[in-house]
């Protein structure tokens, strides 16, 4: 690695740790969370010179507050003032301080993960709109804009659990088997290396290692797809998953 992936990687496995370590500190993971996120918002494979690197993850450390304010929900209820929040800005901020006077440690490759910008995902909404009918929101099957029979590609939708299936039209059916094994299986056959992560509500997207994706029920609506948008998957709030093109060949049952 070029020395500012070094310190790109060490800043964020630093984040990792703390994260780790401050599991049961809400205030503190809200903060290593944003810290975190502030440092993927560069690009691993494409970072700038080594001053700028360090411009930016200095500039990280006065507003993980504000970046997570806008972007999950209940964080309002951490604020600038709490002591944990500005314990770990400090914390962050000395760490920084050393590493700039020092040699930076060579450091193991971490899994990729570059936190989308607001331009970025504006346009990948637009070519999900163009190739897959989604106008953001909800999605089929809660959403009668597609439909396998005018989508352009396969499309099928299923509930994640018998409990899920009250929230979801009549005669969805519950996914047999383990989802997320079948759509790494897809991962691993069609040599899928990265992926988007999209979130449509709250959290961060993400372009993203393959590896690390974990999609699934959560607070907002998640979409999972690759830059040719030949294949997507759907993760509802309400408990439901929809394939889209190719993936349906391998993650579907057949019927």
């Amino acid at each position: 690695m070029t020395p500012e992936q070094n310190l790109h990687t060490l800043a964020r496995r630093y984040c990792e740790d703390r994260i780790k370590v401050c599991r049961d500190l809400p205030a503190s993971i809200e903060v290593a969370r944003a810290l975190q996120a502030g440092i993927e918002k560069l690009d691993f494979d494409h970072l700038p010179p080594m001053h700028e690197v360090y411009a930016h993850l200095k500039s990280v450390v006065f507003d993980p507050i504000e970046i997570i304010a806008t972007t999950l929900p209940g964080s309002g209820s951490v604020r600038p003032e709490d002591p944990k929040a500005s314990k770990e800005r400090k914390l962050f901020a000395q760490l920084i301080e050393r590493l700039e006077k020092s040699e930076i440690p060579e450091q193991s490759t971490l899994p990729y993960r570059r936190v989308l910008l607001r331009p970025e995902i504006d346009q990948l909404k637009a070519n999900l709109k163009q190739t897959w009918g989604f106008g953001g929101g909800y999605w089929y099957p809660l959403s009668e804009a597609v439909n396998p029979f005018t989508a352009a590609f396969p499309l099928v939708a299923f509930a994640l659990t018998e409990n899920a299936r009250s929230y979801l039209p009549i005669g969805t059916e519950v996914y047999p088997g383990d989802v997320l094994k079948d759509v790494q299986r897809f991962f691993r056959e069609h040599h899928v290396k990265r992926a988007y992560k999209l979130r449509t509500e709250w959290g961060y997207s993400y372009e993203i290692d393959a590896q690390l994706l974990d999609p699934g029920y959560g607070a907002s609506e998640e979409l999972n797809f690759n830059a040719r948008h030949d294949w997507v998957l759907y993760w509802s709030h309400e408990g439901s998953v929809t394939l889209g093109g190719t993936i349906t060949q391998i993650v579907a049952p057949k019927t």
